[in-house]
């Protein structure tokens, strides 16, 4: 190989060096889902769980849609999904073997493996609505997540409904001016928002694993 001799600075590159490589801020991100995998409580309760990639390349993990309970009765992360599919431009999914990158917290970087999943939704872009939610992990020490408030059309901004009525962008910004972080309660210790507790053991960004108490199950 020849000696360099000569670099092009190049911005984008640039503004990468002191950022996390995880989203650590609630906001508005466009980017494409790397894992779209079918999972399942301990109670039967099923849902999809996505890892994003932002355009910016900041990752967040184990965002996890929580879809159906043990009784078949439809969850709000039903119609989260549905949205997500508007969003992409997609009218069905059918799951199939999926290979994608995961995060393996024992080798602490991300191997290649294969799960059920839906491709269709995997690697296309698309754009998040994100807050961070604060939990108590095993330890009973406080940590944060992300958590997918909405999902919204990358190259236009427009929300699902509003993709689906032909209109123009109006609410993502109004959304996103009035985000907020969810944190502990002081009392319980628990999410101040309930439409986002997860009923099974699941991991944060770091591979960190957390479980959330029977009562709070679906």
């Amino acid at each position: 190989m020849q000696t360099i001799t000569a670099y092009k600075m190049n911005p984008a590159s640039a503004k990468l060096i002191g950022v996390s490589d995880f989203i650590t801020e609630k906001g508005a991100y466009t980017g494409v889902f790397t894992r779209a995998e079918i999972v399942r409580s301990p109670k039967g309760t099923q849902g999809v769980e996505f890892d994003f990639r932002s355009s910016e390349g900041q990752h967040a993990r184990y965002l996890t849609v929580w879809t159906v309970n043990s009784d078949g009765k439809e969850l709000h992360g039903r119609k989260i999904l549905d949205a997500i599919m508007t969003c992409i431009g997609v009218r069905s999914i059918e799951a199939s073997t999926i290979k994608f990158p995961k995060w393996d917290a024992q080798a602490g970087a991300e191997v290649q493996t294969h799960g059920e999943g839906f491709a269709s939704l995997m690697n296309v872009p698309v754009g998040v609505v994100l807050v961070r939610e604060q939990y108590l992990a095993l330890d009973q020490t406080p940590k944060w997540k992300n958590v997918i408030v909405c999902p919204f059309e990358a190259a236009t901004g427009r929300l699902a409904g509003e993709r689906l009525e032909n209109r123009s962008a109006e609410n993502l910004k109004k959304m996103v001016a009035l985000l907020k972080d969810r944190t502990l309660s002081a009392d319980s210790g628990r999410s101040t928002n309930k439409g986002s507790r997860r009923p099974a053991d699941t991991h944060d960004d770091n591979g960190h694993r957390y479980s959330v108490p029977d009562e709070v199950d679906f």
